[in-house]
């Protein structure tokens, strides 16, 4: 997967948003300009709704800004936009998770954000993806939100 390029990941967008039906709305990649809406998004809608964050009464902190940033670097996620005032109204986040990835918890201050990885860390070490699959590397959905206002109308789905 390190080799797709840009261009490759724009074509794989084209035929996305061709298919992509939502009322008022485009389909794009995240640009890095767009980072501090879509972590305000994932504040609102992610943090708060996802089942495992809502138990542990996650917020945002350093520590989440960085793990969102691990996934959104690979620059193959995707945010739905209202194409009147450009406000994201959904997103998914797309990472590409490699067999040799770990990620160093000695830096995470965020108890929270330390637990999030460690269930990641043991995820991929006892559910083994990789040798079950026989692979190296892997796109991962890494998360989903919608705004409020938006949900209940499929838009998640089409994301």
């Amino acid at each position: 997967m390190e080799h797709f390029s840009y261009q490759q990941i724009l074509q794989a967008l084209k035929k996305t948003q061709e298919e992509f039906r939502f009322p008022g709305t485009k389909l794009e990649l995240i640009s890095e300009e767009r980072f501090p809406d879509i972590f305000k998004a994932v504040e609102e809608c992610f943090l708060t709704d996802e089942p495992l964050g809502k138990s542990m009464e996650m917020s945002w902190s350093s520590d989440a800004e960085n793990l969102w940033l691990s996934a959104l670097r690979y620059r193959m996620s995707l945010m739905a936009v209202n194409e009147k005032n450009g406000d994201i109204v959904g997103f998914r986040v797309i990472r590409v998770t490699k067999q040799s990835d770990h990620f160093n918890n000695d830096e995470i201050k965020d108890e929270n954000v330390r637990k999030i990885v460690d269930l990641l860390e043991y995820s991929s070490k006892n559910f083994n993806f990789f040798a079950n699959y026989d692979i190296s590397e892997m796109f991962e959905f890494f998360g989903l939100g919608v705004i409020p206002e938006y949900r209940r109308h499929g838009l998640g789905t089409q994301v």
